[in-house]
């Protein structure tokens, strides 16, 4: 059913209304008259559309749909039939990829099916772009006898779709319990598969709302307590099917708290208030589902009717849906708070402001919902109101008077602006009726409400003639109004500004005039426009010494008859860019459109072996672009091939950087260069298609005898490069060089390192496993004296402990390994506080009685790391006494007082750590402390050792008294650190500041050297 302009229901379809209508009124989605009639069913009337009204039998819809897709989801042969004898197409597929027999199957009915598998159109396997067979929408339409024709017609049952989905997955989401009952007595699958989003088939039939299949699926071994990949539960789940049976029926089970949450943080209340069901909401409220829950997720997604808000509680949900019934129960017996704030500052009031229901916002002000609130960027209610362009709502809150209508946010943006982008012309009426000014300009760009109007040719107008915006204002980059209607390829906007004395001599702050900005529109008359005009010479430069004609050919959207219109008019294009040296053959060639580059050349005379700063030629530009037919232009127009480019690269490495396999044929098969030429970098073509991340392109050099062998003026072979550079098909291309190009897997770059490292430091755990398998070894040491296993634990997060336990198992590292420090990998694993991977180490047969070049034992260094939990695990193992020493005399006592970590210093005193130790250069630990710059450190020692006119003189700022006690000999240097921080301060800041200035700025900070040179750099005055 559709609707005439009377709002009448219609149905195209139906015998004696087509004689009293215009049908083309009733188009809607593309849809004829002929799609309804195949929807319908009936031959006669599909007849009557063909015959008499002359429509096409293969029009398409906006899903790419034609009648014959209609008349097979109808189930009607006859339908089909007539279709098929007026000529409709059976090769058709919709915008999804689907096939008349994916509809065969969805219509469920049995003789559509053998019809269409019969005519032998279609693969009874064929797959959509969602990888989905006819079976899956055969089980999605229940019909047992329609699934068994497939079946019997060799239909595959282990496929699954795009997302992971199974069969019974379908089955489930379809809630037919005789479907469900016949995929789970089949065998086919597991009842708790799973598909990509972690989701079993439980939870689509709780989403399905059916308790029958819930109830079948739990009998037959159906686990309840999985969550998905976002971490919600079935719970969850249920509240968005919105079913209150489905509700009640998990709520009395009890396998979930109410308020379970997810991994965004959201209960299943949240999920219920996206449903739209008040029952829903209800029961759960009922049985204790709290309000005061924040969604704290950080990625700005948001689904269903909850689209725009980033968190929230479940009142900023239900605000913005606008359901009045849920705000009420959320209010009255939720007791939800009406002004409990989003991350961004906005209350659930915001959201209903937004939603432009008065309704919703009278139901939040009548519960104390306050108005004087501001989110994080100043924006108030009425800032928020003109971004909805809801008039009634402006007018709403205009008439409380809680604002002033010129109310500016920190962008220094009043609601006109908001009004403006909403692109609604009575919202802007409302605000300049009730004194909105136009004339304030925001901090942001420097825009002012006439800028942000751009396309709109009736809010332009209405800013120029009520408001008396100034059409001549410039923004941040010197361009005025008229700049943005040009960019926006409205005439009419264009015209209205001109006519109401806006500039054309104008230029912006990159010298380009109206002309430049003209020649990147899409619409070839906004150009002719300022042709006709002229206002500019056509070859008019801006800063860069580049003319219109660069704009319009580097525009993607730009049309051949733009860059014909600007040729036409004398436009030049021997024109250089002053920057790069580039002429627009280069830009265009760049863009692969062969026929702008023609027209260069044929009527714009252009060079085509003009070279840019980097010496090369448009050729190469378009090699690297990857169009053949350009270069076939430019080579049948003269286009030199011998030309190499400033880092001597020639055109196969252009072509190895394009990583197209069509162009790198093209360059081979012609033979001009060799396939091992060096650049200046030492780097063949090879090296080239690596970074490209093209594992066609690879495999094409190396069967054309590219070597891997080659090293770069960096050590680093194509194998390093592929590990490193690159992540797209990065493996497979580290396969290919290993299995077709023999690659040493042990060649060392200038660092001595291997692709190993490289493989390790990038966390590529399936290129560590690919370089093992080839023979990899785990007993190189780089130049820094560090092995793949000390990388591994040192270097990288991602697949960090898994990497560990691969170099120890299959490739047999040496956990027991020194670098140049004598420290083993045990020792990176304690300083990164990484209790797994040294679990792993100890268990291989990490030793524990090492120590470094420095004589640190494992104990200093988990003190130094701070890591409390490091520090305890050690301590309760035993292997050392707490109070051993270094070579410096330091005890693990000194390492956490430099880390910092209170709690750690804590833990050494509590498990007998001494504190009358003295260095090797006589420091104490209260040296120490000061050292450290760390003030609370420093008072919690001076406090241990009774220092308590020390801990006056830091805590008062009291100079004189801090250098009495800093002039005491107690080491071997005769003062406190505290006089190094201030000779430090001073040498700093000398012929800037005083002495007595510096002393005084560190006295005032508590004795922080970090906080003085911060106060100090940005100068301090006597009040601060």
């Amino acid at each position: 059913m559709v609707q005439d302009h009377t709002g009448k229901d219609w149905d195209p379809c139906d015998d004696g209304l087509h004689s009293f209508y215009d049908i083309t009124q009733f188009i809607i989605d593309g849809k004829t008259p002929l799609h309804y009639a195949g929807k319908s069913g009936k031959a006669e009337m599909i007849e009557f559309w063909i015959i008499k009204e002359d429509y096409d039998v293969n029009v398409f819809d906006k899903r790419n749909r034609t009648p014959l897709f209609n008349a097979v989801k109808s189930g009607s042969i006859a339908a089909v039939i007539i279709l098929l004898t007026y000529g409709a197409k059976t090769d058709v597929v919709d915008e999804d990829g689907v096939t008349l027999l994916h509809c065969a199957g969805k219509s469920g009915k049995v003789e559509m099916l053998e019809f269409w598998i019969s005519s032998g159109d279609y693969d009874v396997n064929v797959q959509d772009k969602w990888k989905r067979t006819p079976l899956f929408n055969a089980v999605k339409s229940g019909s047992i006898e329609a699934l068994l024709i497939l079946l019997i017609n060799e239909a595959g049952t282990d496929v699954v779709d795009k997302d992971g989905k199974t069969l019974l997955h379908c089955a489930s989401e379809s809630g037919k319990v005789e479907m469900l009952e016949f995929w789970i007595s089949s065998g086919d699958y597991d009842v708790n598969v799973k598909d990509k989003k972690n989701r079993t088939p439980l939870f689509n039939a709780v989403k399905s709302g059916s308790i029958e299949a819930v109830d079948i699926l739990l009998t037959n071994g159906a686990r309840a307590d999985v969550v998905d990949e976002d971490g919600k539960t079935l719970l969850h789940c249920a509240g968005e099917s919105g079913k209150v049976e489905m509700f009640e029926y998990w709520i009395e089970r009890g396998d979930y708290d109410v308020n379970v949450k997810d991994k965004r943080k959201r209960t299943p209340l949240f999920d219920a208030i996206k449903s739209g069901s008040i029952e829903a909401v209800d029961i759960l409220l009922t049985n204790g589902a709290r309000t005061d829950v924040e969604d704290t997720h950080k990625d700005h997604v948001f689904l269903s009717s909850c689209s725009q808000i980033n968190e929230g509680t479940p009142l900023h949900c239900a605000s913005e849906t606008g359901n009045n019934k849920i705000i009420e129960l959320l209010i009255t017996k939720g007791k939800a708070d009406v002004n409990a704030v989003d991350k961004n500052n906005k209350t659930p009031l915001f959201n209903a402001v937004k939603s432009g229901s008065i309704k919703t916002v009278d139901i939040l002000l009548t519960n104390g919902a306050r108005t004087d609130v501001v989110d994080e960027d100043g924006g108030t209610l009425l800032h928020c109101a003109g971004e909805s362009g809801k008039v009634e709502m402006l007018e709403f809150l205009i008439k409380r008077g809680d604002y002033d209508v010129n109310v500016l946010d920190e962008d220094n943006r009043t609601p006109l602006f908001n009004a403006v982008k909403s692109g609604s012309v009575q919202a802007v009426d409302k605000l300049l009726n009730r004194g909105a000014r136009t004339d304030v300009v925001d901090t942001k760009n420097g825009s002012t409400p006439l800028h942000i109007a751009a396309d709109n040719a009736k809010i332009i107008e209405l800013l120029i003639t009520k408001g008396n915006a100034d059409v001549n204002a410039v923004d941040e980059d010197d361009k005025t109004p008229l700049f943005h209607a040009v960019q926006s390829d409205s005439i009419e906007a264009v015209d209205i500004l001109i006519t109401n004395g806006a500039r054309t001599d104008i230029v912006d702050e990159n010298g380009e005039t109206l002309l430049h900005c003209a020649s990147e529109s899409s619409k070839v008359e906004m150009l002719e426009f300022w042709i006709k005009r002229e206002d500019f010479d056509v070859n008019v430069k801006d800063k860069k010494n580049r003319t219109p004609l660069f704009n319009a050919v580097e525009n993607d959207m730009i049309s051949i008859e733009a860059v014909d219109i600007l040729l036409t008019n004398g436009a030049r294009a021997d024109v250089v860019d002053k920057d790069d040296d580039s002429t627009p053959l280069h830009c265009a060639s760049g863009t692969g459109n062969s026929k702008i580059v023609k027209l260069l050349i044929t009527k714009g005379s252009a060079d085509v072996n003009a070279v840019d700063e980097d010496n090369e030629t448009p050729l190469c530009n378009a090699v690297k672009e990857g169009s053949i037919e350009v270069v076939d232009i430019l080579l049948t127009n003269g286009a030199r091939t011998d030309v190499v480019s400033n880092d001597g690269e020639t055109l196969l490495h252009c072509a190895g950087e394009s990583g197209k396999v069509e162009m790198l044929e093209f360059w081979i098969r012609r033979g001009d260069h060799d396939v091992n030429a060096l650049d200046k970098n030492k780097r063949t073509p090879l090296f080239n298609a690596v970074d490209s991340g093209s594992n066609e392109a690879v495999d094409i050099l190396l069967t054309n005898g590219a070597r891997t062998d080659l090293v770069d003026k960096y050590g680093d072979t194509p194998l390093h490069s592929a590990i490193a550079r690159y992540e797209r098909n990065k493996n497979k291309i580290v396969k290919l060089l290993i299995t077709k190009g023999n690659a040493d897997v042990n060649a060392v770059d200038r660092n001595k390192r291997t692709p190993l490292f490289d493989a390790v430091y990038y966390g590529n755990i399936e290129a560590v496993d690919i370089l093992l398998t080839n023979g990899a070894r785990t007993n190189v040491v780089d130049k820094y004296g560090d092995t793949p296993l000390h990388s591994a634990i040192a270097r990288y997060e991602r697949n960090k402990n898994k990497i560990v336990k691969l170099l120890i198992t299959k490739g047999n590292a040496d956990v027991n390994a020194v670098d140049r420090n004598k420290r083993t990998p045990l020792f990176d694993a304690v300083y990164y506080g990484n209790i797994e991977a040294v679990d792993i180490l100890l268990t291989n047969g990490a030793r524990t009685n090492v120590v470094d070049k420095d004589g640190e034992t494992l104990l200093h260094c988990a003190s130094e790391s701070g890591k409390v939990e490091m520090l305890e695990f050690w301590i309760k193992r035993g292997d050392y006494d707490v109070n051993v020493k270094n070579k410096k005399k330091r005890t693990p006592l000194f390492h956490a007082i430099d880390s910092g970590s209170i709690e750690a210093v804590d833990i050494l005193l509590t498990n007998g750590a001494k504190t009358d130790v003295v260095d090797k250069n006589g420091e104490t630990l209260l040296h120490c402390a000061g050292q450290s710059r760390n003030v609370e450190m420093l008072k919690f020692w001076i406090s241990k050792q009774n220092e308590t006119s020390l801990l006056n003189a830091v805590d008062s700022g009291n100079g004189e008294a801090v250098d009495d006690h800093s002039l005491r000999p107690a080491s071997a240097r005769n003062h406190l650190p505290q006089m190094d921080n201030l000779e430090t301060l001073f040498m700093n800041f000398e012929g800037n500041l005083t002495r007595e200035q510096v002393t005084i700025v560190y006295e005032s900070s508590g004795l922080s050297f970090v906080d003085s040179m911060v106060c100090l750099s940005e100068g301090p005055t006597l009040e601060s």
